[in-house]
C-alpha cells in the first residue's frame, strides 16, 4: 500500500531513489527493534540497581558515549554530529558504486518517514 502511494514520486527518483527509500525503510525498522532492545536492557539494569543488586554509574556511561559519538570535536553531542556521521560514513557506504545515486538521499528520507 505504501509503495502504491509513493509510486509517482519513486518513478521520478529512479533506481537510486528506490534503493534509498528501501534502505531508509529498513533502517527505521531496525532502529525500532534496537530501541526496543535497548529499552528492555535499560529496564532490566535499572530494576537490578533499584533492588540493590548492582550499582550503575550513568555519568561515566554518558561521558563515554558522548566521547565516542562526538565526531565534530566540540565536546557536545549535537545534530551536527549526526550530519557529519551521515555525510562521512553512512551515505558514502550506502551509495558506493550505485549507478544513479542522485535521488538516494531523498528516497532515504522518504523511507525513514514512511517506515
Amino acid at each position: 500500500i505504501m509503495l502504491k502511494k509513493l509510486s509517482p514520486i519513486v518513478s521520478k527518483l529512479g533506481f537510486g531513489g528506490f534503493l534509498g527509500m528501501t534502505a531508509g525503510y529498513a533502517l527505521k525498522k531496525i532502529g525500532k527493534m534496537a530501541a526496543f532492545a535497548t529499552g528492555c536492557v535499560f529496564i532490566m539494569f535499572q530494576g537490578a540497581a533499584y533492588a540493590g543488586f548492582i550499582d550503575i554509574h550513568w555519568n561515566k556511561i554518558e561521558h563515554r558515549m558522548e566521547q565516542s559519538l562526538d565526531v565534530d570535536g566540540d565536546g557536545k553531542l549535537t545534530m551536527n554530529d549526526a550530519v557529519v556521521i551521515w555525510k562521512k560514513y553512512v551515505k558514502p557506504m550506502l551509495t558506493y558504486h550505485l549507478p544513479s545515486g542522485a535521488g538516494f538521499s531523498f528516497g532515504f528520507m522518504l523511507g525513514l518517514k514512511h517506515g
